[in-house]
């Protein structure tokens, strides 16, 4: 008997929501995620969904056509990956139609009754039914699809697209996606019926390329470095409270007016405890900060709680002033001899 040809086969969204067994929204909404390659047709005022049948996973291309894909897919199967299906397969077989609290009684049973390697849980079974119902005997094998098939994009596709997508503020990844099936479309006489999906290539770069690598190539080394670099954590074990202060600015993101009624972003500097995390001393402000108002805040932090032995300050250009990093200029500051003791 010849085979379907099914290269060029389009189905309409109802036809497509009941082979996958999900509802029509559901697809819709799959469909504009990039899942399936789709087409959207107007007539009159109304728009109808067609989707790709080639698109579509395995077991809806086989409730489809009828043929069994995935039944082909477990024969060329190695040994070691059909374990799993064996083990699974009698299970399925015998807990047919129970669910719930018959289900794990089942469970509970088969569990005494069989050898460690023959032992499941509710989750499991659940999870291989599902898998049953949507791929067929090929969905019990084990890692299912990592070692039956490569990936859908060729490398051309992918390495074009990899030009376009890592690169520090280059576009989403659906936009490169699109991109990348326009070039394919001019210069390599693609067609989009046939060329792979979105997803396909968001699984082969997850895949292929590390997420910090991903991270890097568009946000930059600044970036990457605030999230990724390694540091060294402090130890606090041997500081005592209000011995060492540290100090920074930061923009406060809610909108005020000031004093001319516009709307402002207020800073904030702080000296606060080392140890503990406590605010010391503060000022807001509506400009920007500078040395002023470190030594503003410190002087209401010092004034109530004493000196500190030593202050850790970063590289700011305030920071850096002559005040701080020596110069002829002094600073008195009153404290109380009680309170710096204490």
């Amino acid at each position: 008997m010849k085979a379907k040809d099914t290269t060029n086969i389009w189905l309409d969204i109802g036809k497509a929501a009941e082979v996958l067994g999900l509802s029509v929204q559901t697809v819709k909404k799959q469909c504009r995620k990039g899942s399936f390659v789709f087409k959207i047709i107007k007539r009159g005022k109304q728009s109808h969904y067609f989707i790709h049948l080639k698109s579509l996973p395995d077991f809806a291309q086989d409730k489809y056509s009828g043929e069994k894909i995935s039944d082909k897919k477990y024969s060329e199967a190695p040994n070691w990956a059909k374990e799993q299906a064996e083990k699974y397969l009698p299970i399925l077989k015998a807990s047919n139609g129970l669910k719930g609290e018959a289900l794990k009684d089942f469970i509970n049973k088969w569990n005494n009754e069989n050898t460690e390697e023959l032992r499941t849980s509710y989750s499991s079974l659940i999870k291989m039914r599902r898998r049953f119902f949507r791929y067929g005997i090929s969905g019990l094998l084990s890692k299912h699809g990592q070692h039956l098939t490569g990936s859908t994009v060729p490398d051309n596709y992918f390495e074009y697209f990899k030009n376009l997508y890592l690169v520090e503020g280059a576009p989403s990844l659906r936009t490169c996606w699109d991109l990348t099936l326009g070039y394919a479309i001019r210069m390599l006489d693609a067609k989009r019926e046939t060329f792979p999906s979105f997803m396909a290539f968001k699984r082969r770069l997850d895949k292929e390329v590390p997420k910090q690598s991903i991270y890097l190539a568009r946000m930059g080394e600044t970036a990457w470095n605030r999230k990724y670099g390694g540091y060294i954590e402090r130890d606090y074990s041997n500081i005592i409270c209000n011995e060492v202060w540290v100090s920074d600015h930061a923009q406060i993101d809610v909108a005020c007016f000031d004093s001319d009624n516009k709307v402002v972003f207020p800073w904030v500097t702080v000296w606060r405890d080392y140890k503990s995390g406590k605010w010391l001393g503060w000022i807001l402000q509506s400009g920007n900060p500078n040395s002023d108002h470190i030594f503003q805040s410190f002087y209401y932090a010092a004034e109530k709680y004493g000196l500190p032995k030593d202050v850790i300050i970063d590289n700011g250009k305030d920071y850096r002033s002559k005040d701080f990093a020596g110069g002829s200029r002094s600073i008195k500051i009153s404290t109380n001899k009680t309170k710096t003791q204490s």
